[in-house]
């Protein structure tokens, strides 16, 4: 039987993956379960500030209570003998989002939507769906993640979906509220909350209320308002804003984006347009409550157009028998007229076997 070993000695280094503000992300031997991980390590400099510390510690409790296919699962949280706080987490290997939208756009913008190349438009929005119903499920447990971008959604090669990065995840709800959300130490503990007046995010995906830093406004939608702009960048190749991100905070808190509708290269579907501008809408209230609406509407038009594809592929089907229904009239023409020149020869009172061969 394998002996539980102290994190030091179970863990293999087995080099660096990224990194972040929060932390480093380095891949792992795991030597206990024999298997590769990745291991995500606090920044030395960040052990001496409690509520950096805290939201680190939130994101490996936050993300190890989401148990959903498009969310990748934790596996352990504990320190370092130097007491710097690290977590383990499945180790994830495939392409960004952003990644997979910039290949689309090279294709499209000389063959159209969804021709060749190993991304069609329709799986990135197959892929997009899954991230969208990913998000649901953590709004479901009163979890938001503030920090959805192209970056943050990794796609695998078998299609796998995963909502990476919940470092900026923020547990809705305080100690003592009946909820049946996710609850972790930073989310019992007000003064370890985010304070008004903070802005945390990427600013060209950042909801208006989150560049104004409304902490108290910030729910399911200001993720639905990420998801618009992921959606937008899926059917422009760029985000809704682009720029200083002074500026872009500026843009973002006014609602002042270039509206999809007046893209005409190529040209957008029309349901989808719509589905971004509610979403981006400025008034939270008016945009989808939480990422389940979103997601619901999101596979309506997928449904419908799936539907229409075979439609489309049922009158092909009709047009390529147009060829074998054209030689069929002309013989039956071609039959009648013989008949009508057998039956000439006949008698009308003829008996019926003589008109047989008519």
């Amino acid at each position: 039987m394998a002996r539980i070993q102290a994190p030091e000695d179970r863990y293999e280094d087995a080099g660096v993956l990224g990194e972040g503000g929060m932390g480093q992300v380095r891949a792992v031997q795991d030597l206990d379960l024999g298997r590769r991980s990745a291991m995500k390590i606090i920044m030395p400099e960040l052990m001496e500030e409690p509520g950096a510390v805290a939201r680190f510690i939130e994101e490996a409790q936050a993300t190890a209570q989401l148990s959903h296919p498009g969310i990748v699962p934790v596996h352990e949280l504990g320190q370092l003998p130097d007491g710097r706080w690290f977590f383990t987490m499945r180790l994830v290997e495939g392409e960004t989002l952003g990644s997979v939208i910039r290949q689309l756009h090279e294709i499209s913008s000389t063959e159209g939507w969804g021709s060749g190349g190993p991304w069609s438009f329709r799986r990135v929005l197959d892929a997009f769906h899954g991230a969208c119903e990913a998000v649901a499920y953590a709004h479901s447990r009163q979890v938001i993640h503030r920090d959805l971008k192209p970056a943050n959604i990794m796609l695998g090669a078998f299609g796998e979906v995963q909502v990476m990065d919940w470092g900026l995840a923020k547990v809705l709800g305080r100690e003592g509220e009946e909820t049946a959300g996710v609850r972790t130490e930073r989310s019992a503990d007000d003064e370890l909350a985010t304070q008004a007046g903070t802005v945390a995010g990427t600013p060209a995906y950042m909801a208006p209320e989150q560049a104004r830093g409304q902490v108290e406004r910030l729910g399911p939608q200001t993720d639905v308002y990420a998801l618009g702009a992921v959606l937008y960048t899926i059917l422009a190749g760029r985000p809704p804003y682009d720029g200083d991100p002074e500026r872009v905070l500026q843009y973002v808190a006014m609602g002042m984006y270039t509206r999809l509708a007046r893209r005409q290269t190529p040209p957008l579907p029309p349901g989808l347009v719509e589905i971004v501008e509610r979403a981006l809408h400025l008034d939270p209230d008016i945009r989808y409550p939480d990422a389940a609406a979103l997601a619901s509407e999101l596979a309506a038009w997928l449904d419908g157009e799936r539907r229409l594809e075979q439609a489309r592929a049922i009158v092909e089907e009709a047009r390529g028998l147009d060829p074998r229904v054209a030689a069929w009239r002309a013989q039956a023409e071609l039959l009648r007229e013989r008949a009508a020149r057998l039956l000439a020869e006949v008698p009308s009172w003829a008996p019926e076997e003589d008109k047989h061969a008519a």
